[in-house]
C-alpha cells in the first residue's frame, strides 16, 4: 500500500565531494582526491583529479526511458571495453579494485550505477575546418567505421535495447502526442504524419535486425581532438542499430548548424573517411535524409520523455512552433537533396 504521506524522489544530484570519496575507496585511490560536478543531463557526470591525472565519473540515472537498469549499462561498458581492446580511440571504462566497472549507489528514488572512464584529452571540434579540416573529417569517418565493424562482432550476455523503428519514431511520435494534443495542434499532427510516412518505408528497406552495435547519438560534440587525433565518447545511446543512423546524426547536426549546402560539404571528407574502411549500401545511402527527419522527431520526443526530471517549461508554444517550421522544411527539401553528391 502507498503511503499517502511518502514523498517520492525522481531524481537526486549526489554532493561531488561524497561522489568522490566513494570513487576513491572503489578504486583504491590514495591521497587527495578532487571531484567537480561536470554536466547533469540524462546522467551526471563528474570530473575527478587524483594524483595529477583527471578522470571521468558517471553517475546513471535510476531510470531512464531507454536504459532501464544494470544490465544496459553492462551492455554499454561491455562494449566500450571491446572497442578499446581492438584499438579503438575511445573514452573507456576502468576497473574499480574488485575489477567491476560498474558500482551500485543507493540514492533516494532507488539504485544509481557509478562508473569511471578514461579522461578524453584535447578540445571540441565538431566540424573541423580550416587547413586541416579535411583530414580531421576523414578520420572522423574513419573511426566511425571501425567501431561499427568491431560491432559486428560484439555480443553480450546483458540485454540492451535496439535502435529501430520503433524506437526512433514510433514511440517518439507518441510521447510528443501526450505532451501537444490538449493545446490541439492540427498542423503538427499532420507533418508527424506525413513524417511517419516518408521515414517507415526507407527503414523497412534496411536490414530487420540491424547492422550491428552502433553508436546511436554519433553527434558534433562527443569526440575530442588531441594533436589531430580524434577520441571518441558518450556511448549512453549505443545498442544495435543502422550504421546509416550514426552518419545521419552527424549530417542532422552539421545540417542544423550549417545548411544544406555547408552541411554537404562537410560530408564529403567524413564519408570518403568511412568508406576507406567499409562501404554503404545503396540503402543506407537512401535513408539517410529519413533517418536525419527521425532523429528530429526523436529528439523532441526525448525533451518530452525528460519532462518529469527536467521540467515542462522549455516546451512551450515557442518550441513546438520552432519544430513544425523546421519539420516542415526538412520534409520539403531533404527526400529530395543528393548528400553524395560531392563525396
Amino acid at each position: 500500500m502507498n503511503d499517502p504521506h511518502r514523498i517520492r524522489v525522481t531524481r537526486s544530484l549526489l554532493q561531488q565531494d561524497d561522489v568522490g570519496r566513494l570513487a576513491a575507496q572503489r578504486y583504491g585511490l590514495v591521497g587527495e582526491v578532487r571531484t567537480r560536478l561536470w554536466t547533469i543531463g540524462d546522467n551526471d557526470n563528474y570530473m575527478l583529479h587524483h594524483d595529477g591525472a583527471p578522470r571521468f565519473l558517471r553517475v546513471y540515472l535510476a531510470s531512464k526511458h531507454w536504459g532501464t537498469g544494470e544490465a544496459d549499462y553492462r551492455f554499454e561498458l561491455d562494449f566500450l571495453l571491446h572497442l578499446h581492446a581492438q584499438g579503438l580511440p575511445v573514452a573507456y571504462p576502468l576497473r574499480a579494485l574488485d575489477g567491476d566497472v560498474l558500482s551500485p549507489v543507493p540514492a533516494p528514488e532507488g539504485m544509481r550505477y557509478l562508473a569511471m572512464f578514461s579522461y578524453v584529452r584535447g578540445d571540441v571540434d565538431p566540424f573541423p575546418d580550416g587547413e586541416d579540416g579535411e583530414a580531421r573529417r576523414f578520420e572522423i569517418g574513419r573511426h566511425l567505421a571501425g567501431v561499427h565493424r568491431a560491432g559486428t562482432r560484439f555480443t553480450s550476455r546483458h540485454a540492451r535495447f535496439a535502435l529501430d523503428a520503433g524506437f526512433l519514431l514510433e514511440r517518439p511520435i507518441e510521447r510528443i502526442g501526450t505532451v501537444w494534443r490538449p493545446r490541439a495542434r492540427p498542423r503538427l499532427d499532420a507533418l508527424l504524419a506525413e513524417a511517419r510516412a516518408c521515414v517507415e518505408p526507407a527503414l523497412a528497406a534496411l536490414p530487420a535486425g540491424g547492422d550491428g552495435v552502433i553508436v546511436g547519438d554519433f553527434h558534433g560534440s562527443n569526440y575530442h581532438f588531441f594533436e589531430g587525433r580524434a577520441t571518441l565518447f558518450d556511448f549512453d545511446l549505443c545498442g544495435t542499430g543502422w550504421h546509416a543512423h550514426d552518419l545521419a546524426t552527424w549530417l542532422w547536426d552539421a545540417r542544423k548548424r550549417f545548411g544544406d549546402e555547408r552541411a554537404r560539404a562537410l560530408f564529403g571528407a567524413m564519408a570518403r573517411g568511412y568508406e576507406s574502411v567499409q562501404p554503404l549500401s545503396a540503402a543506407s545511402r537512401a535513408a539517410l535524409p529519413a533517418l536525419m527527419i527521425a532523429r528530429e522527431i526523436w529528439l523532441a520526443g526525448e525533451h518530452c520523455a525528460d519532462i518529469e526530471s527536467l521540467g515542462e517549461q522549455r516546451l512551450d508554444a515557442r518550441y513546438w512552433d520552432a519544430f513544425e517550421e523546421r519539420l516542415a522544411r526538412w520534409l520539403a527539401s531533404l527526400p529530395a537533396f543528393d548528400w553524395f553528391e560531392r563525396a
